[in-house]
């Protein structure tokens, strides 16, 4: 789990948020709006909606749902199930985000039981 999770605002250009996203090596970015997650711009939501203007749009206009929340008691077995259709899950403690995990993260415990 990353507990530093990097947000975008609803507002923000697809340009910064993907700029963020080279920078810091990740996948996806949740959008957080009115104090709650409103959606996930993603690697595949930024390609799914390629256009010459895509750089200036707000990432509102190309975000998909919110990832799925868990606990962080959840079970890596949960995790497991959640990754295989979802690219991540925030981890949330008393509605706060508290992390988020990955796939990547799941292929990092297998190759340091290794």
């Amino acid at each position: 789990m990353t507990q530093d999770v990097v947000l975008a605002a609803p507002q923000d250009h697809t340009l910064y948020v993907s700029r963020i996203m080279i920078k810091k090596a990740i996948s996806q970015l949740p959008v957080k709006g009115n104090g709650q997650v409103i959606g996930t711009v993603t690697e595949e939501s930024i390609i799914r909606n390629l256009s010459v203007d895509i750089a200036k749009e707000n990432v509102e206009k190309i975000m998909d749902p919110p990832l799925p929340s868990i606990s962080k008691e959840t079970s890596i077995d949960v995790v497991r199930r959640l990754l295989v259709d979802y690219t991540a899950a925030l981890v949330m403690d008393r509605g706060v985000i508290v992390g988020i995990i990955t796939r990547s993260d799941l292929l990092e415990m297998v190759s340091s039981s290794i």
